[in-house]
């Protein structure tokens, strides 16, 4: 029997040499590849661990920020109360209606579709501001027209308090460890925003000086502003279904709400 074996290996030894050499290779392989991945996942576990700290930190800061909302309706005043002044109207305690305008007011942004915005006014070059006389005649004309129903509103003042808002939702949407699934989500809370405090309230501004002039047209002068929000809020977009969405997705990102054993 012993020398039938020996028979077979010499009479195969090449190709029983080619077979346990692939073997060998073969095994050689995984090992080298399992050692591989096992070094790999030592050497990314600490950069995993700390992005996870990151991303937890971040994702409990975002939980804590959608709490919050913009404040339209100081958003909405601010711009009713500023475009009275500007139409040339003295408003009761007009003094500290314009100081408190200016503590919240922070900038424009413009809202108007048309190719030239009529209260951009082009300066040569070193002149000096418009004098008070040459503002006084804009906000005369502006007037007249407003009292003949023709009303358009091209910019949007600004509050501070939306400003710090709009910088905080941005500094979420752009931080490097914000996963992509939130960012999407933000972005849509972004544009919301951003519609509601342009077009929307674009609108609520235009339909409320054609409604209020006709109403001085015939001495009626007072309004009421809770009711102006009341409408301005019926068209705003609302955010309640992102915010749920994300408020989920990072519960379930974060595992808060699994059962450890």
């Amino acid at each position: 029997m012993w020398s039938n074996i020996y028979n077979f290996i010499l009479t195969n030894v090449v190709w029983i040499k080619d077979v346990l050499w692939i073997i060998f290779t073969l095994i050689a392989t995984i090992i080298a590849v399992l050692t591989y991945k096992r070094a790999k996942s030592t050497v990314l576990q600490p950069i995993r661990n700390e992005t996870i700290k990151k991303q937890a930190v971040l994702l409990e800061e975002i939980l804590n920020f959608i709490k919050l909302d913009v404040d339209y309706y100081e958003l909405l005043e601010l711009n009713v109360l500023q475009f009275l002044i500007d139409y040339g109207f003295v408003l009761k305690n007009q003094k500290e209606i314009k100081e408190m305008l200016k503590n919240r007011r922070c900038g424009q942004r413009i809202v108007s579709q048309k190719e030239n915005s009529e209260f951009i006014e082009i300066l040569q070059p070193f002149s000096k501001e418009l004098s008070e006389k040459e503002i006084n005649n804009y906000k005369e004309e502006n007037f007249k027209k407003a009292k003949n129903g023709d009303i358009d509103i091209e910019m949007i003042y600004i509050s501070k308090k939306f400003i710090e808002y709009m910088n905080q939702l941005n500094s979420f949407i752009e931080n490097p460890f914000l996963p992509t699934r939130f960012q999407k989500i933000l972005l849509q809370m972004k544009h919301n925003i951003n519609f509601n405090t342009s077009v929307n309230i674009k609108k609520v501004l235009e339909d409320f000086f054609k409604e209020y002039f006709e109403r001085y047209n015939k001495g009626e002068k007072d309004f009421n502003m809770p009711g102006i929000y009341n409408t301005y809020n019926h068209i705003l977009l609302s955010n309640e279904s992102n915010i749920s969405i994300l408020y989920k997705e990072i519960r379930n990102y974060l595992f808060i709400d699994y059962e450890w054993k």
